[in-house]
């Protein structure tokens, strides 16, 4: 049995350090993809986003000026995102 788990430990190794190296930019690249799509959405149709804020505590800033100004900062982070711009930094390293 052990010579057994050692075997699949060498024959997996590869495919974990191929996982270990793709991982942290394949997640930073999906999440700069989804924050692009919920900020282009913001000037899409700004109605939805000023009726739930509107309902929230932060009802004086319900207008679709303060949606787009988000929906402007929410693509200026996709696009840092893309870019890998200050990765180290906010990883710690």
């Amino acid at each position: 049995m052990n010579a057994l788990t050692t075997f699949a430990d060498r024959r997996a190794a590869p495919l974990f350090t191929l996982i270990q190296r793709i991982a942290a930019p394949l997640l930073r690249f999906s999440l700069a993809l989804i924050l692009l799509w919920i900020g282009a959405l913001k000037f899409h149709d700004a109605s939805p986003v000023v009726g739930l804020i509107h309902a929230s505590l932060f009802s004086p800033l319900a207008s679709a000026t303060f949606v787009h100004a988000l929906g402007s900062l929410e693509i200026i982070a996709a696009l840092l995102l893309f870019a890998g711009t200050l990765v180290s930094a906010a990883s710690g390293g």
